[in-house]
């Protein structure tokens, strides 16, 4: 179907698939096509609709197989249309209560209805809470790479799951190739991890300060599998494997200097690989982790 605007810029189609196949066929054959999930955050961006350089609209709600939610013992899988309330909704068996509660807190019941995972995960030029939180899980989304092949132009698909710490770069750019689309997310059991889960500002309102934090780890004596992830809006995403390994030898109660020496080493590896991180930005990143880490000793103490 077409829609006319009337800013000057022409006529702009907005195109509602039936399939996932339609879905790629028309993102192949097309240019200057736009995915459009739920709108959240696409429709916050400055000049979007209408846009001068006349881009059309592709909606992934009207594609049956990307708004379906699979349940199985290891994981919940979602499509990429799946809005944020849905999997809140249908995970309760898979998705912690740490994660749950976080998840809860990234919207209104009503923003949380319109946002869709794939739209949250596929912003192209920053990292938002739920990449952050998902990717110190190992979640894993599924992305399907197509092209066009012969003089009949057929379109030839192949599909790869990422994880999604792969998907951005360290500036926080996602990486996925330009001719391909998300179709699926996987999130995997957390039957015995612990995570922590906090958003410190606003990313969206006051990027330049806000800091999002994630950490999930087997518990115990010493630290184990610690996986820790830090957004920081317009400055990048860090997802150190060093820094994990770091983080997984330790033994509890850590002292009040261990404590400290382990924060400064973090704010240390923030600054060698996210330069353009504010100073408000790296104390946040360094108290918040000071915090967690006063708390698990304080557990452990009580046991």
């Amino acid at each position: 179907m077409s829609e006319n605007n009337s800013s000057g810029v022409g006529v702009a189609t907005i195109y509602s698939p039936k399939s996932t196949n339609e879905l790629i066929g028309i993102l192949a054959k097309e240019k200057n096509t736009v995915i459009f999930g739920g709108g959240t955050y696409l429709m916050s961006r400055k000049s979007f609709y209408p846009h001068p350089d006349l881009r059309n609209v592709v909606l992934t709600s009207s594609v049956p197989e990307l708004c379906r939610v699979y349940h199985s013992e290891s994981y919940i899988e979602a499509g990429c249309a799946v809005t944020l309330q849905q999997l809140l909704n249908t995970g309760a068996y898979i998705l912690s209560r740490p994660l749950d509660k976080a998840l809860n807190a990234l919207g209104s019941s009503m923003l949380r209805s319109q946002m869709t995972l794939g739209g949250a995960l596929c912003t192209r030029d920053t990292v938002f809470s739920l990449p952050c939180y998902l990717s110190a899980i190992n979640a894993e989304v599924e992305i399907k790479i197509f092209s066009i092949k012969g003089k009949g132009k057929r379109v030839s698909t192949r599909s790869r799951w990422y994880s999604i710490t792969k998907l951005y770069s360290v500036e926080g750019k996602l990486e996925i190739p330009e001719n391909s689309v998300m179709t699926r997310i996987r999130i995997p059991s957390q039957e015995g991890l612990r995570q922590i889960y906090k958003t410190l500002g606003s990313p969206m309102s006051d990027p330049e300060s806000a800091v999002v934090f994630a950490l999930s780890y087997k518990d115990g004596k010493t630290m184990t599998e610690a996986s820790m992830r830090l957004a920081l809006p317009k400055a990048g995403f860090f997802a150190s494997t060093d820094f994990d390994t770091f983080l997984s030898g330790f033994s509890f109660p850590l002292s009040i200097e261990k404590i400290k020496k382990i924060s400064e080493v973090l704010v240390a590896n923030i600054e060698a690989t996210l330069p353009d991180a504010t100073r408000i930005q790296l104390e946040r990143a360094k108290r918040q982790l000071q915090t967690v880490l006063f708390e698990i000793n304080t557990r452990y103490l009580q046991h």
